[in-house]
């Protein structure tokens, strides 16, 4: 499986971290989790770790649907650690097919960006994954 999650009560953040390939398939079983899990709410924030991908097999139609399906609330911040041209391509992808220009989505480069968006520090030690 590429990849892990956590929820993060206290920190009222999801942390996924993608590693290798990514598939719809990934994605879709990586959403049932997260609803499944009784951690989850739709008022959390969530950040995506997208640093140890190496390719995506994602088609854009899907990316739209996921992008315009979210699990969380308009509210929530959304962020992508995109340390990589092409991950940081496929999450500014996802961000223009939401068609929420007011929605909280970022894509970052590091953690640091994230820690200041989220005003919280030590992200990659939240992660343990």
């Amino acid at each position: 499986m590429p990849f892990k999650y956590n929820i993060d009560t206290d920190k009222n953040l999801i942390l996924i971290k993608y590693s290798g390939t990514i598939t719809e398939t990934d994605v879709d079983l990586v959403r049932h989790k997260l609803i499944s899990d009784i951690r989850f709410n739709t008022q959390l924030n969530e950040v995506v770790d997208f640093s140890d991908v190496k390719h995506f097999e994602i088609s854009m139609a899907f990316n739209e649907r996921i992008a315009k399906n979210s699990l969380l609330e308009p509210t929530s911040t959304v962020i992508f650690v995109v340390p990589t041209d092409v991950a940081f391509g496929t999450a500014r992808s996802f961000i223009s097919l939401s068609g929420k220009a007011e929605r909280n989505v970022h894509a970052c480069r590091s953690y640091a960006e994230a820690e200041e968006i989220l005003c919280i520090s030590g992200l990659r030690n939240l992660l343990m994954l």
